[in-house]
């Protein structure tokens, strides 16, 4: 969904006019909402800086590994290209990257000088060897269907004087790592945010700092940011609000319900409305409630 504002000026660097949609939960995240805001050289920017850290941080990928059997569409669209850890029977440790929804083994080479394919590359390497051994089809045909029929730990000696081993690999789980989301892609989330629900007041000059921030202008983030931790039963669910805090301003920011940021910009007083937006990754709709008074009475919009 893509909200229509008429702003001259990207929000951030207030210099160029925006560009193309900027989505205020990542698009990888299986976010929908989306406003011209930001221009292009910033949503550039952003996304090479702090989105792309959300496929390498370690709360995230638990998040997407736990929602995948919910959600297999989108889990296997952001896990493209993850890696993943298996154990052999000879105790070393093959790796594998996701391709297309299957884990592909990453070829390797063992201290004795053979090397570990996946079996379809396996298959590939045979083919090639016996064909560039000047052998017929009929013979490369049989010792494919060798191999392909043959057990665990069996050894198929081909003709090049060569041998292909099948091997079974034990538990395989997730490569994780410990590279963590900036803190800058809260902030950014937040101001965009409020510039929704505030619009052209989100040029105030009050603003200027978290602009600075993002902009590299500042080493110091002006916003408190406050890291919930309430359970880990992740759920395919993303939620953003503005919530009241004594007259100014406050955003919480939820991604799969348990990872949770309240980002407060404590300078700023706010006294206006603090709606409530959901993404709901299963049912691929998304609902906005205007204050928490109606989100207690159970009322809800769903946005187009």
């Amino acid at each position: 969904m893509i909200i229509e504002y008429d702003y001259k000026k990207c929000i951030v660097c207030l210099d160029r006019p925006p560009g193309d949609p900027e989505h205020i939960i990542p698009q990888m995240l299986g976010g929908r909402l989306a406003a011209y805001m930001l221009c292009d050289q910033c949503n550039h920017r952003f996304g090479s800086q702090l989105v792309s850290s959300l496929k390498t941080d370690i709360s995230i990928r638990l998040a997407v590994e736990g929602v995948k059997d919910v959600v297999p569409d989108f889990a296997s669209q952001f896990l493209e290209r993850s890696e993943y850890i298996g154990t052999d029977i000879d105790h070393s440790s093959p790796r594998y990257s996701m391709k297309r929804g299957s884990l592909k083994l990453i070829p390797w080479k063992l201290p004795d000088g053979s090397i570990t394919l996946d079996t379809d590359e396996a298959l590939s390497a045979l083919s090639k060897k016996l064909n560039r051994g000047g052998f017929d089809t009929e013979t490369i045909t049989k010792y494919i269907s060798i191999f392909t029929e043959a057990g665990e730990d069996e050894p198929i000696k081909i003709p090049t004087g060569e041998t292909f081993i099948k091997r079974l690999v034990g538990k395989v789980k997730p490569v994780y790592q410990s590279i963590s989301v900036n803190n800058d892609f809260w902030l950014l989330v937040s101001l965009e945010f409020i510039a929704l629900v505030i619009g052209n007041e989100i040029f105030r000059h009050s603003f200027d700092p978290v602009r600075d921030r993002l902009l590299g202008k500042s080493d110091t983030s002006p916003c408190k940011i406050d890291y919930l931790r309430a359970g880990n039963e992740y759920s395919p669910v993303h939620m953003i609000r503005l919530m009241p805090n004594n007259k100014n301003l406050s955003v919480e920011v939820r991604l799969f319900r348990w990872i949770a940021r309240i980002i407060h910009f404590d300078w700023i007083e706010y006294t206006g409305p603090h709606p409530i937006y959901i993404e709901d990754l299963e049912k691929k709709k998304s609902f906005i409630s205007p204050d928490a008074d109606y989100a207690d009475r159970n009322q809800w919009f769903e946005t187009k």
